[in-house]
């Protein structure tokens, strides 16, 4: 967790923030709120609704909502008053938007809003037809179009009077993350929106076998990070090849 939350905030914080060198080793400072909102779109694949029960974590008001069990964050808090840096995490195949809290909870501490929605048809209740080949074909363009929605109804909050997010959105100061399936969908999103200014990708599952081929040029800066030990998305070929789609500032960190 460490080394992901200084990722952003090397990436999307102003340089006087970095100036004072911030630990994050441990927690932030802000205490965390959770809230879901469910956005329904279209699927760009069956044309049917697609409802994102998207979860979104943030700086929050001491006192307010409700303190989850046995987890040191505040249901439906009040959102501190700032603008704040805001990120999109996407989880990986067959998983769920919690899948992270280390990092989403750890980035809301440190001043960020972070919004993750389900991916259906790529979440753990549609096991096993998450991990087939038709289920990434049906998945992919869907991820992305996910996401993209998701921002422009958090950017839409942002303006909106009365929602619990007006006037607490930095909207030049937007990141991009994702694990796996969700790292892939990192590096797909950003060459199609420049409203990303930055992007981690996790284990990145740039996979051409399995209909997960990348070629599009990432100009955003960028890190992707690999585990030493990963089997299934290591440093060679997947890790390299993700960091060769890069054309802007970017870092390839493999993780012991």
């Amino acid at each position: 967790m460490p080394r992901l939350v200084l990722a952003f905030l090397l990436l999307l914080l102003p340089s006087s923030v970095i100036a004072a060198r911030p630990d994050p080793s441990g927690r932030g400072r802000y205490a965390v709120g959770r809230t879901r909102i469910t956005f329904t779109k279209t699927s760009v694949t069956t044309g049917q609704p697609r409802p994102l029960e998207t979860v979104i974590w943030y700086p929050a008001v001491p006192g307010t909502g409700t303190l989850e069990r046995n987890i040191n964050v505040l249901r439906d808090a009040a959102v501190l008053d700032r603008r704040w840096p805001l990120v999109l995490f996407s989880h990986g195949a067959c998983a769920f938007p919690e899948q992270s809290p280390f990092f989403t909870e750890g980035l809301a501490s440190w001043g960020f809003v972070v919004a993750a929605p389900p991916h259906p048809g790529s979440t753990i209740q549609d096991y096993p037809t998450c991990f087939s080949v038709p289920g990434f074909a049906d998945s992919a363009p869907n991820r992305v179009a996910d996401i993209r929605f998701v921002l422009d109804q958090m950017l839409a909050l942002a303006k909106q009077p009365g929602s619990p997010f007006a006037g607490r959105i930095k909207r030049r100061r937007i990141g991009m993350s994702g694990h796996s399936f969700g790292g892939y969908t990192t590096l797909r999103v950003l060459p199609e929106d420049d409203r990303f200014r930055a992007g981690v990708a996790l284990a990145p599952a740039v996979i051409a076998s399995l209909g997960l081929g990348l070629t599009a040029r990432v100009r955003q800066p960028t890190i992707v990070m690999v585990g030493e030990h990963d089997t299934e998305t290591p440093l060679d070929p997947v890790g390299r090849g993700a960091f060769a789609l890069l054309d802007g500032p970017r870092f390839l960190v493999e993780l012991p």
